[in-house]
Formats: structure tokens, sequence, C-alpha cells
């Protein structure tokens, strides 16, 4: 049985925006792992343990996809697109360039990990980093792993499994949940594709959309039919919106009233701003508990003594003047 060898990595980044080291030869080598859960939990214990430090990240590289035994059956060519996805996944080089394959050929798919698996869907650049970010909470906080689909390059850090999404026909459809399996679909933004949500739904998938702006069927897939869009949005068990105006606009378009809510947006994650360790600690001191609320945290001031109330007196007068 061949072994799928992983291997992970990490250390100081010379910007957080950026998986560019800041030194190669300071780089933590963790190990080589013979399987992805055992990766992944080693991965996992690094990345909390450098939870604090923005400019320090770790990796998953899947070393199994880069050797022929991982691409059996593919060919020499199969070989050579295998390779150049696995470093995209791992280094979030532009997906247009890791996965340029002849339409014939189809799509090159990683392995399915064992377990839970949830899937995102971001159809837009604007979604695609929010719901990367969902993605790592999701792997960081409960363990399960991701798969996020979107036409967008994106950072993954080896730790997503990014895939563009399916044409949306029925066969590619097929051979796409077949292949994946998801326990759970979050969609972005509020894009219908009518072959993908009607199969998902088929196959008891549970469906959410998040970050929905308005609800719009991808174009082309558009039918003559009546319903169509209500149809689709009866179909997710949750609807998150960013505000009263975009609720108002599913439920216009036919989503059920208890499934739809105003959520707001996703946000990316924050960094923690670069400092060293005596500012740091002086800002400790200086928000200590009993600190900020102490008279002696700020300097005090005099009250002015109050102005004398004048108060005039009426006088009754008894008789005419």
């Amino acid at each position: 049985m061949a072994q799928r060898l992983h291997l992970v990595f990490g250390g100081e980044l010379a910007s957080p925006t950026k998986n560019v080291f800041k030194d190669v030869k300071a780089i933590h080598i963790v190990g080589m792992f013979p399987d992805y859960a055992s990766a992944f939990a080693a991965w996992k214990a690094e990345a909390q343990r450098t939870v604090d430090d923005a400019h320090v990240r770790y990796f998953i590289a899947h070393l199994h996809r880069l050797r022929d035994e991982g691409a059996a059956g593919l060919g020499h060519r199969g070989t050579r697109e295998l390779t150049r996805h696995t470093m995209a996944n791992a280094f979030g080089l532009s997906l247009g360039t890791a996965l340029r394959r002849d339409p014939a050929e189809g799509p090159v798919r990683p392995q399915r990990p064992l377990g839970r698996l949830i899937w995102l869907h971001a159809p837009t650049r604007d979604s695609a980093r929010p719901m990367a970010e969902l993605g790592r909470r999701i792997i960081l906080d409960e363990g399960f792993p991701v798969l996020l689909t979107t036409h967008v390059p994106v950072s993954s850090g080896g730790i997503l499994i990014v895939q563009p999404p399916p044409p949306d026909t029925p066969a590619a459809v097929a051979a796409f949940l077949d292949h994946w399996r998801p326990d759970a679909a979050f969609m972005a933004e509020g894009e219908l594709r009518p072959s993908l949500i009607n199969s998902a739904f088929d196959r008891n998938v549970p469906l959410a959309l998040v970050d929905g702006a308005a609800p719009r069927i991808l174009p082309g897939r558009e039918s003559w039919w009546p319903g169509q869009m209500r149809n689709l949005l009866a179909k997710f068990r949750h609807i998150f919106t960013l505000d009263e105006a975009a609720a108002r606009a599913f439920r216009k378009a036919g989503s059920s009233s208890h499934v739809t809510q105003v959520a707001g947006r996703l946000e990316e994650g924050s960094l923690a701003l670069p400092c060293t360790e005596a500012e740091r600690a002086a800002l400790a001191r200086l928000l200590a508990p009993g600190r900020c609320g102490s008279p002696r945290a700020f300097p005090s001031r005099k009250r002015p003594p109050p102005s004398p109330r004048i108060t005039r007196r009426s006088s009754s007068r008894t008789g005419c003047c």
C-alpha cells in the first residue's frame, strides 16, 4: 500500500498578507506524516501555539500528489498538471495557472479526505477571502476538512481544498458530488446554480446561504418556467442576509420568512499589529484591571466652584399705587 506522505512546516512570514517566508533557513520543519489526519493534528497544534503572532503561519504540503503513484492512470500530462495543482493549493498560486487543462480531460481533483467535509462556495472576489477565512476557522475550531469552490485565486495555506466550481450541467454536477460527497454546503451572496442546488438537495446535503445580498440565477441557466427562483430558494435551510433590505429582497423572491434572517457581513480575520515585547508589556500595565477605572489613572481636575444662585423674591403689595 502506497504511503500518502504529508509535510508540515512553517515559520515567520515577511508580511502577514503574503505566503513568503522572511528567512528560508529559519523555516520550522514540524515533520513528515503518513496521512492527512496525523498531519492535520500536527498543523493544528502549531497553529494554535502561534495564534497570537500574525507573522507566523504553518502549512501542509501534500507530497503524495507529487509522486507518480498519486497520478496513476493520468499519464505524463496528468502527472504534470496534478503537480502544478498541488503546489498551487499549498502556496496560493493562481488557479488559472494551476488548473489549465483541455476541456475534454476534465478537472484534476485530489482525493477526498476522510470524515465529514464542509463545502463553501464563493462566486466573486468580494466573497472569496471572507469564505476562505470562514473555512480556516471551521478547520481550526471544529476540525472538519473544508472544500472551497471559487474562480478567484485564494491563498489556502495548504489547509483548504480549493477547486473551481463545476459547470452547472447535470453530468458535471453529478461527477462533482460523487467525488466530494459534502456533508453540508454554504453558498455566498445569492448566486443560484439550478443543477447544483437541485442535485445537492436530492442527495440530502444541508444547504445554507450566507452574506446574502440579492438572489440571482447563474447567467445562462434561467428558465422560462415560472417559479424557478422560488423553487431554488426553498431548498435552503438557512438564508443569512447582509441587512434588512437584502432580507426583503429574498423574501420577495420566494424565500420563507422563518429561514431568512439578518446576520450581517462575514468579515476577514483581523491581524494583530506588530509590536515589541516592551510595548506590549507597557500597554498591558496601562490596561490592567483597576488602573483605567481608578482616579490615579487620569489627571485630576478641580471643578470650579458653583456660581451663586440669584433668586428674586416677589414682594406682596397691598393697597393701590
